[in-house]
């Protein structure tokens, strides 16, 4: 098991959370009470793709392939996500 670390990122537009060759595993939060969409994929997805779901509110926890990446976008002007990231 790596190190954990906790972050917190604002985001607009689709925005590089985890990257799963550095992290193994990542948990997301939003205490904005915004909307906010999740795409794990290999590259940053497109402004007007929507391959994604949206962050539960009780939050969402994933282990990450090395070739993963996790994105986040706020789906209604900017937010907060808070959450861990465990390195591989």
């Amino acid at each position: 098991m790596g190190a954990k670390t906790s972050f917190a990122s604002s985001v607009t537009d689709w925005t590089l959370i985890a990257d799963g060759a550095v992290y193994q595993s990542v948990g997301v939060y939003n205490r904005d009470e915004e909307q906010i969409a999740i795409a794990i994929a290999a590259a940053a997805p497109a402004s007007n793709d929507d391959n994604y779901f949206k962050l539960p509110n009780e939050g969402f926890n994933t282990t990450l392939a090395a070739t993963d990446k996790l994105y986040a976008k706020a789906m209604n002007g900017s937010a907060t996500v808070r959450g861990f990231r465990e390195a591989v």
